[in-house]
């Protein structure tokens, strides 16, 4: 497994690359593999559409969606109260 740098997270190294990253991204679920893969693909875009004076918010729609479904992918207690936008249902902690 590669190691991460000072300046990035072990997630990223992860997701940035998968093939040296093989045994650890296969015992993931396909489901959330998919979904991390998307989210920071999404991120990079935001991040080059921004650098490039662009409009990110198409991207940063997507990026949300993805963690949307990544935290249902995690959510083994069925307990995610986030709605399809990814924003919280009204009045819930999502302490439940």
């Amino acid at each position: 497994m590669a190691y991460p740098s000072r300046s990035t997270g072990l997630h990223e190294e992860i997701v940035g690359h998968p093939i040296d990253n093989t045994d650890f991204v296969l015992s993931l679920k396909p489901e959330l593999s998919y979904h991390l893969s998307e989210m920071r693909i999404a991120y990079t875009n935001v991040e080059k559409a921004t650098e490039e004076n662009q409009p990110s918010q198409p991207h940063a729609e997507q990026f949300c969606w993805h963690l949307n479904q990544t935290a249902h992918c995690l959510d083994q207690k069925h307990k995610s109260n986030l709605k399809e936008d990814g924003s919280r249902a009204l009045g819930s902690t999502g302490q439940d």
